[in-house]
């Protein structure tokens, strides 16, 4: 059982909690650690165009009222070039920008799920460059002037190319260091780039500016075939937690002064028949956060590899201009359409020569993109995004 009352050094506080979901199988499986009152902590997405039930509210209230209750958006899509309708109105959403301010922090993804013709999605890579950079930017500075803060971001798992994973730290450093606003460190999103690209995870996590971050997700995914019967690695949030993310949620903690919150996330409609799932991965969260502030007396002890260790920061390419990246991304996600149900390096050839010739801008980055992680990226799309 989880000791709820489990000593903490009072120099550190680390809470843990849940990633609200609101299905009926999310609240039996969570209700266990709810009554107990062992979740200190409920992040919930406030982007999510989903009519919330009275329990789901519920939470949402009693959390912010105890100065527990994070915001984290997965749809708004900060990276979007253009600024679309539908961000508009999730901005106008009064009761959503009440909620929003009692949150300790806000947070938005890496990434683009909103173009014309797009409704919503899981989030896509946006191209390392200086222009998402200033497009985030823009809009994150949007949502921070609807509610009043610094709006941070979360890393992305999806990479098509190996410059959305070599330069993705780079960018989100750019991205933060003016408002100093707070980065989810994703711990699976890591892991599904350690995998799909063969990098140790003790590398990727040196390459992000582990000093901002206030908040770390684990999770679970599975591995998806792709061409000539390997395999490559999603984030699906429907399995454990695996082994390897509990390693590099040991590893990272001492590199990350400033965190304040561990949540576990896990997909609705993934746990009917294993509930118990979810209280196992709690537990062994709560377990391995306490292990380590029991262990720590100091804040910095045992660094290994903080700010002061990250590779150097590399000049992120052109171009520099909105009209180019909403370019890209209104081709990338056309192509993408139009690829078929089964997705060969042939047509992953085709799209990168298409893709190339449409935004030469984008040219370079356009031909690197790998046939494996196309597959992957074509999965997620075909799995969530809604077209009109």
């Amino acid at each position: 059982m989880i000791d709820a009352a489990a000593a903490r050094p009072n120099s550190r506080q680390i809470k843990v909690g849940l990633t609200l979901m609101p299905s009926k199988d999310w609240l039996v499986a969570a209700k266990p650690l709810l009554i107990g009152n062992y979740v200190e902590a409920l992040e919930w997405s406030w982007d999510v165009e989903t009519t919330q039930p009275p329990w789901a509210l519920g939470l949402i209230e009693y959390f912010a009222g105890q100065g527990a209750l994070y915001g984290h958006g997965v749809m708004y899509s900060a990276f979007s070039a253009e600024f679309e309708p539908r961000q508009q109105a999730a901005l106008e959403k009064t009761a959503t920008l009440r909620q929003l301010a009692s949150a300790v922090h806000i947070t938005e993804h890496v990434g683009f799920s909103t173009i014309k013709g797009m409704l919503r999605g899981a989030p896509l890579p946006s191209p390392p460059c200086r222009a998402s950079v200033q497009t985030a930017r823009d809009q994150l500075g949007r949502i921070a002037d609807a509610v009043g803060r610094p709006v941070g971001v979360e890393n992305l798992a999806l990479a098509i190319s190996m410059d959305d994973v070599a330069l993705q730290g780079d960018m989100i450093e750019e991205i933060l260091v003016a408002s100093d606003a707070p980065f989810v460190l994703d711990l699976h999103n890591l892991y599904c780039q350690a995998i799909n690209f063969s990098i140790p995870a003790e590398q990727l996590l040196r390459a992000l500016p582990l000093h901002r971050v206030r908040e770390i997700h684990v999770s679970g995914g599975r591995m998806h075939a792709v061409a000539g019967g390997a395999t490559k690695r999603r984030d699906t949030h429907d399995q454990l937690v695996p082994e390897d993310v509990w390693t590099m949620l040991r590893q990272c903690l001492p590199q990350c002064p400033r965190v304040e919150v561990v949540f576990l996330e896990r997909l609705a409609g993934t746990l009917q028949g294993q509930a118990d799932e979810l209280f196992l991965d709690f537990q062994r969260m709560k377990r391995e956060v306490d292990t380590f502030l029991t262990a720590s007396s100091d804040l910095h002890a045992g660094r290994e590899f903080g700010d002061e260790a990250r590779v150097t920061r590399q000049p992120l390419p052109h171009p520099s201009e909105a009209h180019e990246l909403a370019a890209y991304q209104q081709a990338f996600v056309g192509l993408l359409r139009k690829l078929p149900s089964v997705v060969t390096a042939h047509h992953a050839s085709e799209l990168r020569t298409a893709l190339a010739a449409a935004t030469p801008s984008f040219a370079g980055y356009a031909i690197s993109i790998n046939d494996d992680m196309l597959i992957i990226a074509h999965a997620a799309f075909s799995r969530w995004h809604k077209v009109f």
